[in-house]
């Protein structure tokens, strides 16, 4: 008898592309000014990481359609944004 176990993750295609249309990032890459813009009004928190997990910044939302971040140090950091149990993430550059 032969037998296999296979790890398996499951996407929902329909939350991807909620995810990436429901927020836009500009300019990115950027020196270091950036606008968040969400289709909709947000209560949750953005919390702005560098890749080493360190946290630097985190702002409460309530009721939230644009943000304005100012990054001072070059590299690449990640944007996380939680709000009723879900949690998008996406990168931005300051070059």
């Amino acid at each position: 008898i032969f037998m296999m176990k296979l790890n398996c993750i499951t996407t929902d295609i329909q939350d991807a592309s909620f995810e990436n249309n429901f927020i836009s990032i500009y300019p990115n890459p950027s020196s270091g000014e950036f606008s968040l813009s969400l289709k909709e009004e947000l209560d949750g928190s953005v919390i702005v990481t560098d890749v080493m997990g360190k946290e630097i910044l985190k702002q409460e939302l309530t009721g939230t359609k644009e943000i304005k971040l100012t990054l001072e140090t070059k590299g690449l950091y990640f944007v996380k944004l939680e709000s009723g149990g879900k949690r998008m993430v996406k990168k931005i550059v300051v070059q």
